[in-house]
């Protein structure tokens, strides 16, 4: 940790060209820093659009049609009942 610390920008440079680092704390490992792939990006993406739309389902907002969305999806699609 120390060194990645002290080299943090130089640690950086290098993670943008494609190098992977694993952080240790005590010989124990703590972390990971390597580049954000375009699967990482888009996954990012992807989560981010499930929060808003999650967002919106539970705040009580009625549709056109009438609808009150006040829960998560699972529970829109929970079949037991």
């Amino acid at each position: 940790m120390r060194d990645a610390n002290q080299g943090f920008s130089k640690l950086i440079a290098r993670v943008e060209r494609g190098e992977k680092f694993i952080v240790t704390k005590n010989k124990r490992e703590v972390a990971r820093i390597e580049p954000m792939g375009v699967d990482n990006v888009e996954a990012a993406r992807r989560r981010a659009a499930w929060a808003r739309i999650e967002q919106f389902m539970c705040a009580d907002r009625r549709s056109i049609d009438g609808w009150t969305y006040k829960s998560r999806r699972e529970e829109l699609h929970d079949r037991s009942v």
